[in-house]
């Protein structure tokens, strides 16, 4: 078992998202995603790890997570990875100041509070569902604590890694003549 940092899985999970063939913009929203999951011991790991392993496309979790905080609704038809969704239903629940709720079609379901704790009946696991989104009006409810590290397997790690290097330059003379600034950099 490997443990990383917040930082550290925000950074490999948006490295091996853009190794994964997605746009800069979900590769971010994909490590943020990671270190909020991982902040509060949920399975950051797995899930992108199983979202990573389909091609960038319908279905994804953050797409609908970007539509549903930009005041969209979920698109028709089904979610892949729906546990992906929980840190955009933070947002969505902060902004509201409401409890939002995501229920899958097996029973699973997800509450998150405007504060980010999250109270799970079953696990949205690493699959695709149908889902809906229901809200409800919160009384006092606590800020979830935000203190987890993300742990990985060695097979996710490898796997992260492994897109991780997709996107990065391989070293040669010319990458390092290129690499820092044109002129003196003293400041």
């Amino acid at each position: 078992m490997t443990e990383l940092s917040n930082s550290e899985i925000r950074a490999l999970a948006g490295k091996a998202a853009r190794g994964a063939g997605h746009a800069w913009g979900i590769a971010e929203e994909a490590g943020w995603a990671a270190e909020w999951l991982a902040r509060r011991d949920l399975p950051a790991a797995e899930w992108l790890c199983a979202w990573l392993e389909e091609p960038p496309g319908p279905g994804c979790p953050l797409v609908a997570g970007l539509a549903l905080a930009e005041g969209g609704g979920l698109s028709e038809g089904a979610l892949r990875v729906p546990g992906l969704l929980l840190p955009f239903l933070h947002r969505l629940a902060a902004a509201q100041g409401v409890s939002v709720t995501l229920r899958l079609e097996e029973g699973a379901s997800a509450s998150v509070s405007p504060g980010g704790a999250v109270h799970l009946t079953g696990i949205p696991g690493p699959r695709t569902a149908r889902l809906r989104i229901e809200t409800a009006p919160m009384a006092g409810a606590a800020p979830a604590p935000a203190n987890g590290r993300a742990r990985l397997t060695g097979a996710q790690a490898d796997r992260l890694q492994a897109l991780a290097l997709c996107c990065t330059v391989p070293p040669s003379a010319r990458s390092r003549a290129d690499a820092g600034a044109a002129q003196g950099d003293n400041d």
